[in-house]
């Protein structure tokens, strides 16, 4: 008896175990997905400020020639 309780013990034990290493690989996907996103937008804000006619380098330049 003791054995079979045991053995459903660690069988039990081992099942969330998995479904948490589970949960942690999901988990740590998520958050590399959001810290790519997130760069990607400040990439895109970068480029709208520094580029263009009214982007800061171009705002420089004209500073300069003033």
């Amino acid at each position: 008896m003791q054995t079979i309780i045991k053995q459903n013990t660690e069988t039990v034990i081992q099942l969330c175990v998995t479904k948490l290493e589970s949960i942690n690989d999901k988990w740590f996907t998520y958050t590399q997905q959001i810290v790519t996103m997130k760069r990607r937008e400040e990439e895109e804000k970068y480029k709208t400020v520094t580029e263009g006619d009214q982007g800061i380098f171009q705002l420089l330049h004209e500073g300069k020639e003033a």
